[in-house]
Parts: C-alpha cells; sequence; structure tokens
C-alpha cells in the first residue's frame, strides 16, 4: 500500500512514504553504511535525501530501513522508467548506424529469387558488432539482448532531486486537497485515495465538506465500501448527504462495479445487497420532476441499472425511487428534458437570426439556459452567435447573474476563451467528453467573430466573479508570483492523462538548461502477454519525430524509412519485442539550428505500427538530457520527463520540442483512425502539423496556472510581487516547484 502512496508523494511533494512504528531502546537501528549505500542507489536515478531525511533514515530499525528501500528503489525506478532494460538495436548507437544501402539493393534486385537467401547471408551487412537482432529488426528470442557498446562514464550537469520522507499528516492533506478537487482525478491519483482508505480511519476526517467532483465521489465511496465489505449506517449516512443528482447515483453504481464512472464507455452493472440499498435510499431522497429530467441525460444507463436495482423488492421502503424508475420505463417520452428544450430552442433561434425574434421567445431560452449554469457555460459561444447583435449584451447579463454557480475550471478557462474571441482563431480541436484520444481537427476556424467591446466586457466579469469567489478563502499574506507560471497551463481533466513523472496541464512548456546539447527520445514496449496460449502476439512500436517550420510546414521526418539526417539519429527500428525492446531519437540542438534554420518545432510521435491499442500492452516513453558524448543509451539521471502510453488509440503526440525557445510543449493527445495496422508517422503527418499547431497556440483556450494565482492574489493577498526581491520574507512563493503540486492546485485553488 506504501508504494501507491510515495508514488503519489514523489510526483507531487518529492517525498516518500513510509509508517511510523514505535522503536523498542533494544531495536538494533541504522549505522552509517546502510544510509550510504542507500543513498548511493538513489543516486545513480537521480535523487538524493534531505538532511531531515537521513536523520529520519538514522532512527529507523534495520528491517524498516530494508522494507522502505525495496519499497523506495521500486517507486524511483518505475517513476523515471529504469524499471527495464533498454537495448538499442544499433549497438554504436548513438556514434554511427550501419549502412543498409548495399543490403537494401541486394533485396531488391532479387527479391523474386530464391537465392536471394544466400546472397544476403554472404554479402549482407549485417553483423553482431552492428545490430540486436535481424536487419529488419526482429529479435532473438533465445538469445539475450546485448548492451550498446561501452561508452565513457555519465556527465551530467542535472542537479538530484531531493527527497524527503512524508508522515501520516502529509498524506491526509494531500488526500483531502484531491477530495477537494473540482477535476477529475487520474489513475495514480487513484490509487493513491484506494491506499489512504485501506490503511486506516484517519482518512474519515480528512473528507472535505463538498466533493465538487463526483465521478472523485464515486472513486471514494467505492473504496470505503470495499474496505467495510458493506454500506453499513455510519457509511451511508456520511456519503447520502454528498449525492445530489442521479447521474451522481448513476456514477456510484458504476464506481460499486468496478466500470467508468466518466459514464463515457459501455458501463456494466454488479451490486450487492447494501449497495442496492444505498441507492435507492439515495434515490428517494431526489426531488422527482428534477431527478426524472436528469435520468434521461443517461436514460440507456439507467434503463440497464434499473434491471440490477430490483425496486420492486423495495417498493415499501423507498416508494419515491421506485416510481421514478418505473416512470422512466414506461413514461419517459412525455419527460421534456433540459437538453430537449435548449437545442430545438437554439436551433429556431439559429433559423430566425433577425429582429423578429419574440420576446416572449428570447426569455424562455435564457429561462431555460440559467436552469443549467454549467451547459449554460459551455453552450454561451454558440447562444452568442445564434442571436441578433442587440440582444447579445443580454445573454452575457444573463449569464453573469448565474455564474456564481459555474465550476472554477470552466469559468477559468472560459474567461481565457472570450478573451481572445475577437479574432480569429489559427486552428480549432475539440476532445469530445474531454477525450484525449479523438481529437477532431478543423484547420479553419468558421466561427462569426464576436464584438471586441462584448469580449472585454465577459473576460474581466468573469474575472471580478472569480475574484470575488476567491476573496472569502484565507489570507495569503505577501506573496511572490513567479512569471515562469506562464509556462504552466492550469491541471484540469487529468482522468484521461498519461502516468508521468512530471504531471502537468496540456499546453505547460518544460524549459532546458542553456547548455543542454542532445535532446534524447526513448521509448521500451513489451509484446503482449498470452499465457493461456503459450506465446506472446507480435507488437511493432514506432519512434519517429517531424521537423515543422514557425508556419507549421512540413520540414523532414526521422522514422523507420529514414533514420538520420544532419541533426537527428534514430537508434533502429525493433519490429517485435520478446524481450522487450528500446528506440531512441538523438536531436542534436546545435546542429538543428546550424542545418536546418527554418525548422522550429519538432513533435515526438509513438505510434502502434502492428495495430494493438497502447492500452493492451506495457509502453513507456520520455525524453532525456544529454551531452551526446558521455553515458549508457538510457541514463535514469538524466530522465528530463518519462510516461506511460497506455492510450485506447494507436498514434500518440506526447510532446513538442520547440528549437527556438528551448522548451518541451507538453501535449499528450492521441489521434484516432480505421486503419487497423500499418500507420506510420508520413500517413499521420498533416494531423500531426495541426495538433502541434494547437498546443502552440493553446493559451488562447486554456488558462495559465500565472492567471488563476494572479486571481488568488487580487483576491486575497495583502501585496503581490512578479520580481523577487531576496530581502524580502514572502508569506507564500508561487514558482516552478508550486507547478508541481498538482493536488494543491486543484484542492485549494480550483474551488
Amino acid at each position: 500500500m506504501s508504494a501507491a502512496i510515495s508514488k503519489k508523494l514523489l510526483s507531487n511533494r518529492n517525498a516518500l512514504y513510509t509508517e511510523q512504528h514505535s522503536v523498542e531502546p533494544t531495536t538494533q537501528k541504522c549505522d552509517n553504511d546502510m544510509i550510504l549505500t542507500f543513498a548511493a542507489e538513489l543516486y545513480t536515478l537521480g535523487y538524493q535525501f534531505s538532511r531531515s531525511a537521513i536523520i529520519r533514515l538514522k532512527n529507523m530499525p534495520i528491517s524498516e530501513l530494508v522494507e522502505f528501500r525495496s519499497t523506495t528503489i521500486s517507486v524511483l525506478e518505475d517513476a523515471v522508467g529504469a524499471d527495464v532494460k533498454y537495448v538499442p538495436l544499433f549497438r554504436k548507437f548513438p556514434d554511427s548506424i550501419p549502412d543498409r544501402s548495399a543490403l537494401v539493393w541486394a533485396i531488391h534486385e532479387t527479391l523474386n529469387d530464391y537465392t536471394y537467401v544466400l546472397y544476403y547471408a554472404i554479402h549482407g551487412e549485417w553483423s553482431s558488432e552492428e545490430y540486436n537482432g535481424s536487419w529488419f529488426g526482429r529479435q532473438y528470442p533465445q538469445l539475450e539482448l546485448k548492451d550498446a557498446l561501452e561508452r565513457p562514464e555519465l556527465v551530467t550537469d542535472k542537479l538530484s532531486v531531493v527527497l524527503n520522507i512524508a508522515d501520516r499528516r502529509d498524506v491526509l492533506e494531500l488526500f483531502h486537497n484531491l477530495a477537494s478537487s473540482g477535476t477529475s482525478t487520474s489513475s495514480s491519483d487513484k490509487e493513491f485515495v484506494k491506499s489512504v482508505i485501506l490503511t486506516g480511519d484517519d482518512w474519515k476526517a480528512g473528507l472535505p465538506q463538498v466533493i465538487p467532483n463526483k465521478e472523485n465521489l464515486a472513486y471514494i465511496i467505492s473504496c470505503a465500501a470495499a474496505k467495510q465489505g458493506a454500506i453499513d449506517a455510519e457509511l451511508g449516512g456520511m456519503f447520502i448527504t454528498y449525492m445530489k443528482t442521479t447521474t451522481d447515483i448513476l456514477r456510484v453504481a458504476a464506481a460499486f462495479s468496478e466500470s467508468d464512472v466518466s459514464l463515457a464507455n459501455h458501463t456494466r452493472f454488479k451490486l450487492s445487497n447494501s449497495q442496492r440499498r444505498f441507492l435507492l435510499s439515495a434515490l428517494d431522497k431526489l426531488n422527482t420532476q428534477t431527478a426524472l429530467e436528469d435520468m434521461l441525460r443517461f436514460l440507456g444507463l439507467w434503463l440497464v441499472l434499473a434491471k440490477y436495482l430490483h425496486v420492486n423488492a423495495y417498493s415499501k421502503r423507498f416508494p419515491k425511487a421506485t416510481q421514478l424508475v418505473q416512470s422512466i420505463r414506461g413514461n419517459r417520452k412525455i419527460i421534456q428534458t433540459f437538453n430537449r428544450t435548449i437545442e430545438s430552442s437554439i436551433k429556431e433561434i439559429d433559423l430566425h437570426n433577425d429582429t423578429s425574434l419574440t420576446e416572449a421567445k428570447l426569455t424562455s431560452v435564457i429561462d431555460t439556459l440559467k436552469e443549467r449554469p454549467g451547459d449554460f457555460a459551455r453552450r454561451l459561444d454558440h447562444v452568442l452567435r445564434s442571436v441578433p447583435k442587440l440582444e447579445q449584451e443580454r445573454i452575457v447579463s444573463a449569464f453573469l447573474g448565474v455564474a456564481p454557480s459555474v465550476a472554477t475550471p470552466l469559468l477559468l478557462n472560459l474567461s481565457t476563451h472570450f478573451q481572445n474571441r475577437h479574432e480569429k482563431s489559427p486552428i480549432r480541436v475539440y476532445l469530445p467528453k474531454g477525450s484525449a484520444v479523438n481529437a477532431i481537427i478543423e484547420d479553419k476556424d468558421n466561427r462569426t467573430v464576436l464584438p471586441p467591446d462584448l469580449c472585454f466586457h465577459l473576460h474581466k466579469a468573469l474575472d471580478d466573479v472569480l475574484i470575488s469567489r476567491f476573496s472569502h478563502l484565507d489570507d495569503l499574506g505577501s506573496i511572490y508570483v513567479d512569471p515562469i507560471l506562464q509556462d504552466y497551463m492550469v491541471p484540469v481533466s487529468l482522468g484521461n492523462a498519461s502516468e508521468s513523472l512530471h504531471t502537468f496541464g496540456r499546453g505547460s512548456k518544460i524549459r532546458f538548461d542553456k547548455s543542454a546539447k542532445v535532446i534524447r527520445l526513448f521509448l521500451y514496449w513489451e509484446n503482449v502477454k498470452n499465457p493461456e496460449k503459450g506465446k506472446d502476439k507480435r507488437v511493432d512500436v514506432d519512434l519517429s519525430c517531424l521537423q515543422l517550420s514557425e508556419d507549421f510546414v512540413n520540414k523532414g521526418q526521422i522514422a523507420y524509412y529514414n533514420l538520420q539526417n544532419a541533426a537527428i539519429t534514430h537508434s533502429g527500428d525493433f519490429t517485435d519485442a520478446p524481450n522487450g525492446a528500446a528506440e531512441f531519437i538523438d536531436i542534436k540542438l546545435d546542429d538543428c539550428r546550424d542545418h536546418y534554420p527554418e525548422a522550429r518545432y519538432i513533435a515526438m510521435t509513438v505510434n502502434s505500427f502492428s495495430g494493438q491499442s497502447f492500452s493492451s500492452f506495457l509502453a513507456k516513453a520520455g525524453f532525456m538530457i544529454r551531452d551526446g558524448v558521455s553515458g549508457k543509451a538510457f541514463e535514469p539521471r538524466t530522465v528530463g520527463q518519462k510516461f506511460d502510453v497506455q492510450s485506447s488509440t494507436k498514434f500518440n503526440i506526447p510532446m513538442i520540442l520547440d528549437l527556438h525557445d528551448r522548451t518541451i510543449i507538453w501535449l499528450d493527445l492521441g489521434i484516432s483512425q480505421k486503419q487497423t495496422n500499418s500507420v506510420n508517422l508520413n500517413e499521420k503527418a498533416s494531423d500531426v502539423g495541426s495538433l502541434v499547431k494547437y498546443a502552440v497556440n493553446i493559451e488562447r483556450e486554456k488558462a495559465s496556472l500565472l492567471k488563476l494565482i494572479e486571481l488568488h492574489g487580487k483576491a486575497r493577498a495583502q501585496t503581490m510581487t512578479l520580481h523577487f526581491d531576496p530581502e524580502v520574507k514572502y508569506d507564500n512563493v508561487f514558482n516552478e516547484e508550486f507547478a508541481s503540486k498538482v493536488d494543491e492546485i486543484a484542492g485549494k485553488f480550483l474551488v
């Protein structure tokens, strides 16, 4: 359990966790040699202990240190990707790659002649000194992969990350922040929450009065129920006050069934009797008309769930819940829903976009929209474009009247959105229902621009709503806000984010040191495990990159079909991974500027050439900052970012290198495809270029951490400055270290 807790503390706090035990005076404690050995192991992974952590280690019993060491090494190796062996196809990479031209010519000349096999064996360029497999990238399963040829010992200026040891109070603070978050949490967040609940009962005191994100609520309830074995009176009484709508109930039912709480994917239900009673009790307390309307938003799922609730058996105990279920089964067509009403109204406005729109009709539309402030916010741009210009101010005024009821993350991004709606957007990208794998791309913005005065008024008014909301929070005192927070987007919708060493909002920029010579991209994957059939299924993944000009014109590709140019080198294309496979791409920064001055961006892509989705096999990737001369192919100490490739897509764009600004732009998006396999970068280059353009311009739609903290500063700081004065003692400092505290941002600043 402590591994999941340490994993999240490492990501958000640069800390590790060990449970404190009472120590008898006679217990043998650790000596300096043990601690130094432990510290040396951490150093190779790029970490070191703080002074306070070393003091804590010295007071540990030996048995506790042994357990802590084992968990720590496992967590750190997984974090930086050092838990697997990286061996390139080309053993002399990056110094040289084999000359394959003669063999290619030979094969093409004799492709239809049986004797080509003999010709290949005699005249081919293949050599065990050069290759870790066949010329075609196939491994020999019975042979262990050979290390790359020995190179000079690593030289790096990268400082080790200083680690602290957290206690249970730190764990409960992080738990409280995640439960208070207004945005969905990642899979590692969920594992952390589960571990905290399973390792004690003190988490109950850490629950906030409001759990704004209902997906998070559903998961917490399911974890508590799993630990308890049933929903008893205590748990039921504690959680039922959090459930306000039928959709909340539906999410909890999905969580009980270990299904998708976002309700975006196919959901199956499996409920115990105590879970049924809890769900029906919550349903019985809701307003009937509002509940009926809400149920029709997910009618299909409710009709399925109804079969598992057994309402007839509980009709006397929960009469309102029984009536609700029977209503959607028999009379659902007569229920007028919010979506049906508003969509038909907006369509009618679109068709009659002139001054003949009656006062009564517009009033009806506004009144309907005001019933659901969140939906009003999401539709606001469309509505403003649909009504006559003379009525736009009225729509804005009506929305501002309900804006205080809109969730902070949505309001924050809405303010940023309207700040730029007086001009055309360079590109439009939709992420339906927050999906990170089905991006819909429109290279041209066909929307009508909105009047500049209207946009300015709306943007400022939304900021004022947020400032008013934040002013009720605790005073921040004197604060320093580092302008570098402009580089970091507010982290929202993390439920579909890749698990990574550092968690960032999409569009965030990671600056790398000016002394960096080489950015080394890396990828590792394994075949699909199939123990039942006794043979794994072959997986071929390609690591590639696309060079783009400042105006996003294709300037070249590095992939299995083009392994090298004057500035970028590929380590060779493995096409099978029975022993695990690794690929690298070295990007020499100075050579890029010298040989390709017109290329500003380099997009990293990872695609499943053999056609399996990444969710079906193990894959991880990232980048290192290297000098290009020293060290092994994979050096944990130089890892700048590592992430697990685990989405349901087959083609991912994790990040973009901006050569001019010397930054990595974090994107973490996938491209859907109809073709089952054999898709490469060349076929997707246009879409990749469009998504790079989207990433570069994402600040037009998404708010930065700088904007968020400046709003908090205006609301609750006594003084705020963006210019650091070393002589001043600030009450709070918001810098790059703060940007990594995703739980604190979500639980204390997106409220």
